[in-house]
């Protein structure tokens, strides 16, 4: 009997030992052979360039039966390589190569021709968010390094880029709407004479797929909704995309920008744009593009090829300042009106003579005035939220949810 006991305590030991050893087995595989980020399962997405290198779009591709060094090199000769499809190209244009690259600690480092330099600011940004996309969905890669013939790359500003990591970019995915973000923002609208910008306080909700910087512009485009408040942006303007990285938003606009109202100081064009996107969203600079291309001037006055800080000197604080002088104006013509008020006050004191209404007259005034004036008095007041300025509408969710 204790022979017996012994073993099966023995047994059960055992068992127990190999319960958990599979469990510890199953919980290695999952933390490091999968990653959670893999989307389809045994596969990923390349991302590749539109055909007019204006946005991303990516194509399914499998990886079974592949190791993370395989899977990551089969990647990178795709995107080097025309898709095959008519809408899509290389992720890389015809002067830029990738020379090499390594991977080791969790980190991709990708080694470019001098011709990556010779890069439009918004083509680099795709090329970054298409690497980085693509590798960072396969397992043990966290970080993608650039390097330009085996130098680290720098900015404009001769600033080390630094790696980066699939949470460096913040883009529209154009993907189906699961939730909705409610946000008070302020935007940007000009005055009946296209030199000044006006804020108008809004109430707006948007897709937890898209990010706030191509709401706010969205919100731009649509136009304002408060009365005395003009658009700045052609109703037909088309975003193109609109991507933040490093504090940085990168806007791209179609070529309807530039029909925008002559009326209309292009200054106040570009930072009703600027001024709406720092004021709402977590970024310091904004540079605009047309079609991908920011070295031109815009109306022959703005140079695009710079980063534009918030602009505080073109805000009209008091919307009524332009009205003043007109009042003025109207107050000296009409002085000598001083005199014919009497007049009016005339008529009035005929009305009360006839002293057979004098009962109900009262009546009717108190019951129409007391109900009347505060009931049009609280409803604007009960509409205001706060962080909306007053005179400014809430957008109604039914607009701001996109379809």
């Amino acid at each position: 009997m204790r022979n017996e006991r012994k073993r099966s305590a023995t047994w059960r030991i055992l068992s127990l030992l190999l319960t958990m050893s599979l469990l510890i087995g199953l919980l290695t595989l999952d933390g490091c052979g999968l990653n959670t980020d893999v989307k389809p399962a045994d596969g990923c997405y390349l991302y590749y360039r539109s055909a007019d290198s204006l946005r991303l779009q990516r194509v399914e591709v499998s990886l079974e039966g592949m190791s993370t060094d395989e899977a990551v090199a089969f990647c990178l000769d795709k995107l080097s390589q025309n898709p095959g499809q008519k809408d899509l190209v290389s992720l890389l244009p015809e002067y830029v190569t990738l020379l090499d690259y390594s991977f080791a600690n969790n980190m991709v480092i990708l080694n470019f021709s001098a011709g990556y330099y010779q890069l439009e600011k918004f083509a680099e940004i795709l090329i970054h968010s298409g690497y980085v996309r693509t590798l960072t969905q396969l397992p043990d890669v966290s970080y993608v390094f650039f390097d330009v013939e085996g130098e680290p790359l720098v900015d404009a500003n001769g600033q080390l880029v630094g790696r980066m990591s699939a949470n460096t970019f913040v883009e529209n995915a154009a993907k189906q709407v699961n939730n909705y973000i409610n946000k008070d923002v302020t935007l940007y609208f000009t005055d009946v004479n296209g030199h000044m910008l006006l804020p108008e306080g809004r109430s707006i909700y948007y897709s937890s797929n898209q990010s706030l910087e191509w709401a706010i512009v969205e919100r731009l485009v649509r136009g304002p909704k408060t009365e005395g408040h003009y658009a700045t942006l052609p109703a037909d303007t088309q975003i193109l995309s609109v991507t933040s990285q490093d504090r940085v938003c990168y806007v791209n606009l179609g070529d309807s920008l530039g029909l925008a109202q002559s009326q209309i100081d292009p200054v106040v064009i570009i930072y009703s744009i600027v001024n709406s996107i720092i004021r709402n969203c977590e970024v310091d600079k904004v540079q605009i593009s047309i079609n991908g291309v920011n070295s031109l001037v815009f109306k022959e006055q703005i140079d695009l090829a710079q980063n534009f800080e918030m602009n505080q000197e073109l805000v009209m604080t008091d919307h009524h300042k332009p009205e003043e002088p007109a009042e003025t104006e109207d107050d000296e013509a009409t002085e000598p009106e001083a005199t014919p008020t009497p007049e009016p006050t005339k008529e009035p004191t005929p009305e009360p003579t006839l002293e057979p209404l004098p009962e109900d007259a009262p009546d009717q005034a108190i019951e129409s005035v007391p109900e009347s004036t505060p009931d049009q008095a609280n409803e604007p007041l009960a509409e205001e939220e706060p962080g909306v300025e007053q005179g400014a509408e809430p957008e109604p969710v039914s607009e701001d949810i996109p379809e």
